[in-house]
This record gives structure tokens, sequence and C-alpha cells, in this order.
């Protein structure tokens, strides 16, 4: 199975996150909003929580959108991005979704 690279941004600068909700895995369903705000997770390369289930911005139907200023200072290396989402009260928090690495 391959995977796709992990993209590298540099410290300091602002980092953009995008998701999708539909109501199955593959593109051709329609975009839905969830019963609640989807929230979002970033763990910096030593596991530590750096962004702790924050709301994210609805910007249309089933698009949600977070903008992640980094500083100078913060870890280099990999750090790790989750999502947890209700809706009709059930709770999805997959597992580490996505990846993106902090360069000097």
């Amino acid at each position: 199975m391959a995977t796709k690279p992990i993209k590298k941004f540099k410290a300091g600068t602002a980092i953009f996150f995008r998701i999708e909700l539909r109501d199955s895995t593959d593109d051709e369903h329609d975009l839905f909003s969830s019963a609640s705000v989807p929230t979002i997770l970033l763990r910096d390369p030593l596991g530590a929580v750096q962004v702790n289930h924050v709301n994210m911005t609805e910007q249309e139907t089933g698009r949600y959108t977070y903008s992640h200023q980094t500083a100078a200072s913060d870890p280099l290396g990999v750090w790790t991005v989750g999502f947890r989402v209700t809706n009709a009260s059930v709770v999805v928090t997959p597992l580490d979704v996505d990846a993106f690495e902090l360069v000097p």
C-alpha cells in the first residue's frame, strides 16, 4: 500500500487544515453538516497535545477548516493530526489521520 508523502512546513508559518464530511468513505456521497462542529487535535513530535480538540470553522455544507499558526520555537519533526465529529449522538474519533513535518 502506497503512502502519501508528508508535507513539510517551516516553523513560524501558518498551516491550513480542511476536512469534508460524507456519509461514506467515497467521494460520490453528498457532503453534510454534522450535529456539532468537528474538532481538531494536534500532537507535536514528542506526543504532547498542542491543540486539544478546538472547533473547526464550517466554510460551506460539510467543509470545515482550521488554521494553526506555528512558532519558530515549536518542536521540529513529525506532528500528528486527529479529528472528532459528533453526528446523531454518535461520536466518531478516528485514529490520527494525517501528519506534517515542521522544519527549521
